[in-house]
């Protein structure tokens, strides 16, 4: 089975990933990683709350990705599926594409 993507980014998730990779900590480091593999993606250039378009966005054919809690509880009532990190090495997905 041959199976097609395609993976995007929000210049929203990119601006919050490189003010948060400007401060001190672990959480920064975080932000750096993600945003190096962010820059990587497709952008997509949709004004407007990052959390607002990514829950506009949740479908039962799009995966959002996400660590934030309470778009993770509004994307799954929705019926989407999530990806999301988990003990800071382990990517989990909840749900299922169409």
């Amino acid at each position: 089975m041959d199976v097609k993507y395609e993976v995007y980014t929000l210049k929203g998730v990119i601006e919050e990933l490189e003010k948060l990779s400007k401060k001190k900590g672990t959480s920064a480091q975080y932000a750096r990683a993600a945003l190096h593999e962010v820059k990587k993606m497709k952008l997509l250039d949709i004004k407007g709350n990052p959390d607002d378009i990514l829950l506009n966005l949740a479908s039962r054919d799009t995966i959002i990705c996400t660590n934030d809690k309470v778009l993770k509880e509004k994307i799954r009532k929705k019926g989407a599926p999530i990806i999301y990190l988990r003990q800071k090495k382990y990517l989990t997905i909840e749900g299922y594409l169409k």
